[in-house]
C-alpha cells in the first residue's frame, strides 16, 4: 500500500537514480543496472518522511526496509522494460510527454502561487475590511440546480416548472450534472466563495427557500437552481478568515490571470462542435459503452 501511494514521487526518483545512483558513497544494494547508496536512500527518506503519514513507518527499520524493497523492484522492473525495448515503444513517449506536462504544470503553479497570485496580509486585511458584513453576517445556502448544454433546452425546463412539474423530478430527467442529478440536483449547503461568481451571486439574491432563479449561463452550461436552505454561520474575525479569505483572493487572481492568458493566445472554443463529442468514443452507442453493460 505505501509503494502504490508512492508511485509519482518513485517514478522521479527513478529517473534521477538511473542518472546517478551509486556512483558515490557506501553502497546499501548492489545489482546489475546501477547500484543504490546510502546517501541516495537517505535522501529519498528525508523527502517522503516530509509527509506525516509515513513518518512513523519510516522511522522503523521494518519499514525502511520495505521501502527499499520497493526501490529495489522498481529499478528491477525499469532493467527488464529496457531489456524488453518498451522505452522505445511509442505508448512510452507518450506516457513520459503526458509525465513532463504534468510536471510543468505543477511547477507553473507553483511559480504562480509564489508570484503572480501570492497573497499579502494587507490584501487580506483590506478584503476583510470592505466585506465585513460578509463576515459578521455571514450565511450558507443550500441549492439544487438543473444543468442543460443549450439555452433552448434551459427554457424548455423552465416552462416545464412553470406548468407545475417538480424541479427534482426535471433535475432526474434532464440535468446532465451527473453528479446531482440522481438526487434532484441537490448541490448541499455552500457559502460565498465556493461557487462561479454569476451562479452564486443569482443564488444569494433569491428572498426565500423554494424560490427558482432565471436561467444563469457559466461555463458548464445553462442552470436553473432552486433555492432549498439557509442558515447563519458564527461570526469571523479577521483571524478566523485569514485562510478562506486568501483563498478567495488567490483564486480571484487565478481565474483573471488566466482570463489575460486566453487573450494573449487567442483562445477560441466552437460551442457548436462540443454537441459532437461524444463520452462513449468514436463510433460506439451509448448502448455499447462499457458503462451502460456494466463490463
Amino acid at each position: 500500500m505505501l509503494r502504490k501511494n508512492l508511485v509519482l514521487t518513485v517514478v522521479i526518483v527513478m529517473i534521477v537514480c538511473l542518472a546517478g545512483c551509486g556512483k558515490k558513497g557506501k553502497v546499501i544494494v548492489r545489482m546489475k543496472g546501477g547500484g543504490i547508496t546510502v546517501n541516495d536512500f537517505q535522501e529519498e527518506i528525508i523527502k517522503v518522511s516530509q509527509n506525516p503519514y509515513y513518518q512513523g513507518f519510516l522511522a522503523t527499520v521494518g519499514g525502511k526496509r520495505q521501502y527499499l524493497e520497493g526501490l529495489i523492484e522498481e529499478r528491477i522492473l525499469v532493467v527488464q522494460a529496457k531489456k524488453e525495448e518498451l522505452h522505445k515503444k511509442k505508448e512510452y513517449k507518450e506516457r513520459v510527454r503526458e509525465m513532463k506536462d504534468q510536471v510543468l504544470m505543477g511547477l507553473m503553479m507553483e511559480e504562480l502561487r509564489r508570484k503572480h497570485i501570492a497573497v499579502t496580509e494587507n490584501e487580506i486585511n483590506d478584503y476583510y475590511e470592505n466585506q465585513k458584513d460578509e463576515f459578521l453576517n455571514s450565511e450558507k445556502v443550500r441549492a439544487s440546480h438543473i444543468l442543460l448544454t443549450g439555452r433552448e433546452d434551459a427554457e424548455i425546463v423552465m416552462k416545464k416548472l412553470k406548468d407545475g412539474e417538480k424541479f427534482e423530478d426535471l433535475a432526474k430527467q434532464y440535468s446532465i450534472d451527473s453528479m446531482t442529478a440522481a438526487r434532484g440536483g441537490d448541490l448541499s449547503y455552500f457559502s460565498k466563495g465556493d461557487m462561479v461568481p454569476d451562479f452564486e451571486r443569482a443564488i444569494f439574491n433569491l428572498s426565500n427557500v423554494g424560490d427558482i432563479t432565471d436561467i444563469i449561463k457559466t461555463q458548464f452550461g445553462y442552470h436553473i437552481v432552486k433555492l432549498t436552505g439557509r442558515k447563519k454561520m458564527e461570526e469571523k474575525t479577521v483571524s478566523d478568515a485569514k485562510d478562506d479569505i486568501s483563498k478567495l483572493i488567490q483564486r480571484n487572481k487565478y481565474n483573471e490571470l488566466m482570463e489575460q492568458y486566453k487573450r494573449e493566445m487567442k483562445v477560441d472554443i466552437n460551442e457548436e462542435l462540443l454537441g459532437d463529442v461524444s463520452t462513449f468514443g468514436p463510433g460506439m452507442s451509448e448502448e455499447e459503452a462499457p458503462v451502460k453493460n456494466g463490463k
